[in-house]
């Protein structure tokens, strides 16, 4: 008795219809766009940002009048998620701008401000800024001579939950001094969200012992 013809295997088909159906759920990877000043500043000294996911403006000394003209554009950017001002020779006009238009932003994360002029008056603008802002998680402020009035406007932002997102801050060379170190380290008895505080270089002698607390707290 003949036995009746085999049909063709199917499983060929159903494994490359199973990888097609891999690939077209799995996300597609996802090209950051990093630009410079040429490519967002414009003839008129405007900022055309342009969706840009980085804008890298190390060294660049932008002063205060590029940071006012970037501010135009950052407040309503949908893209960019981080801003480089590294060395950029701003002060707290500038500075006043940048934390406008963070605190209206609703997608930047890392915010770069090292080495510049912002001073007291400067951490202040940006302290009210990380309340308004939902997003922003790093702030980086080192070598901006802040001093204490600096420290105790961004500890009262970081009391009572009020900066939800912040994770990260950079505060490394500004002058600050046992007082503002305790007033930083207060607000951190009520902050959940922040994992990193950066605080050498402030001539802090209480330092260790400020760290010691915050960890004796931490596990009570």
């Amino acid at each position: 008795m003949r036995r009746p013809a085999r049909r063709p295997s199917n499983a060929p088909l159903r494994m490359l219809l199973e990888v097609v159906l891999l690939l077209s759920a799995t996300p597609r990877a996802y090209a950051q766009r990093r630009c410079h000043l040429g490519d967002v500043r414009q003839s008129d000294g405007s900022f055309r940002l342009g969706g840009c996911d980085e804008l890298l403006l190390f060294g660049e000394s932008i002063g205060d009048d590029g940071a006012e003209a970037l501010a135009k554009s950052l407040g309503s950017d949908r893209s960019l998620k981080l801003l480089d001002l590294w060395s950029n020779n701003l002060g707290p006009r500038g500075a006043a701008a940048i934390a406008r238009a963070v605190a209206t932003n609703t997608v930047l994360q890392k915010l770069y401000l090292n080495e510049n002029h912002l001073g007291p008056e400067g951490a202040k603008n940006m302290a009210d800024a990380v309340v308004e802002n939902r997003v922003l998680q790093s702030l980086w402020l080192s070598r901006n001579g802040i001093g204490d009035a600096g420290a105790d406007a961004l500890a009262a932002a970081l009391s009572n939950g009020r900066a939800r997102r912040l994770e990260a801050l950079d505060l490394w060379g500004n002058g600050i001094s046992p007082r503002g170190g305790k007033a930083l380290a207060a607000a951190l008895h009520t902050n959940r969200a922040l994992r990193t505080l950066e605080l050498r270089d402030n001539g802090m002698s209480n330092l260790p012992t400020l760290c010691a607390q915050l960890c004796a707290d931490s596990l009570a």
